[in-house]
């Protein structure tokens, strides 16, 4: 006999007592059984942190998961949520980590803390080799843009400026920061943060045919 999972479709809650304990076995989930519906991912008050063995929350690292583009997947806080929610991982500097959450070659993804900036990404072993938020796009490593992607609404630590290098970053992973075959990215926003501890807030790396910027 053959078992398999159903895509997702609707609202699923993160916590203890909801359908995921933590954002890393949600986002693996996305990953492995895709959508065929809208998605929203809410954290809950229980949630607790994440596994000690996650050092960075991948979606689609693997390539495009099923339904991808197709729906929207929202990740942000339950209503009932009133203190700040933190999500902390210790990334490392390997080509295939460097970021608290990392989103590579991702279609249709919205990450929103709400009008009180609920949501808060931030690393408890600040370097210079990694950042807090990746939106990876590289020929080289993955066919796929980053595109439609907004974030909105969240607050983001590096935990040292000294040492942590970016905040959110847009660009390839073969070199940090490098400049990604950017060609397709598109409808990128980021409105509402508040970046803090890192070097730079924002880096958006890509390049022409003419020259780089």
């Amino acid at each position: 006999t053959a078992s398999g999972y159903a895509q997702l479709s609707g609202t699923y809650t993160i916590g203890a007592s909801g359908n995921y304990p933590n954002l890393t076995t949600a986002m693996n989930a996305l990953n492995l059984q895709g959508i065929n519906g809208h998605v929203r991912f809410e954290i809950l008050p229980d949630y607790a942190g994440e596994p000690s063995s996650t050092t960075t929350i991948n979606v689609a690292h693997l390539g495009p998961y099923p339904g991808m583009g197709q729906y929207n997947v929202t990740l942000t806080v339950h209503s009932s949520v009133t203190s700040q929610i933190t999500i902390a991982t210790n990334p490392g500097t390997g080509i295939a980590g460097r970021f608290v959450f990392r989103l590579t070659g991702v279609d249709n993804f919205t990450i929103d803390g709400g009008p009180n900036r609920l949501l808060k990404f931030t690393t408890g072993a600040p370097a210079s080799g990694i950042g807090i938020i990746g939106l990876i796009s590289d020929n080289t490593f993955h066919a796929n843009p980053c595109k439609r992607i907004t974030i909105r609404n969240i607050e983001i630590d590096g935990g040292d400026k000294t040492q942590t290098r970016v905040g959110i970053y847009l660009g390839q992973q073969s070199s940090f920061p490098g400049a990604a075959n950017v060609a397709g990215n598109d409808n990128i926003t980021i409105e509402n943060c508040w970046i803090y501890g890192v070097q730079e807030g924002i880096i958006l790396h890509g390049h022409s045919s003419r020259d780089k910027n």
